[in-house]
């Protein structure tokens, strides 16, 4: 599973006797093992608690990509989706908003807290980020996040496919723009 236009990009390129640019590659390649990322095995852990690490490994690997995309862009994407936004504000997930402020370096904190005072803001950046940094540096755990429940579990899932629907919408603009810029 690439993004959207990955493939037709490729055939285009060997077809001008090209090769893909390495950059728009590394996105394409971290995008599908985000993608195709299933199961986790688990030992001594819940079933919930395995789809917890499972949702946010997924995310933590589509927000490299996403980084990826972005290097190459030159611009930083957003993640929008205002209804997820709206529900991360809501009381329930306060134990998830001390967990991700708690856990933020200086930066990701301020855009975290921007995040959560501003009720129409849609963009989930710093919440996808600062998932993939707790991932990343061994910081994240269900049960301190707050996303050890049902709740928890949707929310994941939709912020994972908040994340992979910004990346196609993205990819489709960048390979379209560069397949015009081949002549087969």
């Amino acid at each position: 599973m690439f993004p959207y236009g990955y493939s037709d990009y490729v055939r285009l390129c060997r077809k001008a006797g090209k090769a893909p640019n390495k950059q728009l590659a590394r996105f394409a390649t971290r995008y599908k093992l985000a993608g195709q990322l299933e199961f986790i095995n688990l030992l001594d852990h819940s079933k919930v608690a395995s789809e917890v690490y499972l949702r946010a490994m997924r995310i933590t690997l589509a927000h490299t990509a996403l980084e990826c995309l972005q290097s190459y862009m030159d611009e930083k994407l957003p993640i929008k989706n205002l209804s997820v936004a709206r529900k991360l504000r809501e009381k329930k997930f306060d134990k998830t908003k001390e967990f991700l402020i708690g856990e933020a370096d200086a930066s990701m904190r301020r855009d975290l807290r921007r995040f959560y005072l501003s009720k129409n803001d849609s963009n989930l950046n710093s919440i996808c980020s600062i998932i993939r940094h707790t991932m990343s540096h061994g910081q994240f755990s269900p049960t301190p996040s707050g996303f050890n429940n049902k709740s928890g579990l949707l929310i994941l899932r939709e912020l994972e496919e908040s994340i992979f629907k910004s990346m196609n919408q993205a990819a489709i603009i960048v390979f379209d723009a560069e397949m015009k810029k081949i002549h087969v």
